[in-house]
């Protein structure tokens, strides 16, 4: 018989995985200021990372942010980030690494496409000059909520 351990274990991984694996993108809409923001995001992952597409009313191109919670960059520098859909296409983005996050100020429409076609994106971004890292993210509903991104921004 089983121990209650191993199966309390069991349980917890089963938990863990589902809510992995039911992870949504979401838009929404917000105010700061005079400022309006448009955000199509990704679930949270289990290590905090998250990826949006954003715009804004003073800034109406498409951006893409990757958020990485446990890392504090405290120079602005250009770096270089990969992103593929589905292991097809890959995108090569020029982007800025600052504080928590690597962001690219202009993304092409057609990745935007690829993000609302596809069941996964995984981005390749460097953590130093010598060693990078990767966080794949699930697609899982990011059609509806890039409908907003696409109609908003330009």
């Amino acid at each position: 018989m089983p121990s209650r351990l191993r199966i309390h274990t069991l349980f917890l991984s089963l938990l863990f995985c589902t809510g992995q694996a039911s992870a949504i993108w979401e838009y929404e809409t917000f105010k700061s200021g005079s400022l309006q923001h448009l955000v199509a995001v990704s679930g949270t992952q289990k290590n905090g990372r998250e990826l949006e597409v954003f715009c804004s009313s003073e800034d109406s191109r498409p951006t893409l942010a990757l958020y990485l919670p446990n890392q504090r960059y405290r120079i602005r520098e250009q770096v270089e980030v990969k992103v593929r859909v589905d292991q097809e296409r890959t995108w090569t983005l020029v982007a800025s690494r600052h504080a928590m996050a690597i962001t690219s100020s202009y993304i092409p429409k057609e990745l935007i496409t690829d993000f609302a076609s596809g069941n996964n994106v995984q981005v390749v971004f460097p953590l130093s000059e010598k060693k990078t890292g990767s966080e794949t993210f699930p697609l899982n509903r990011s059609a509806k909520a890039l409908a907003g991104i696409v109609s908003s921004c330009k």
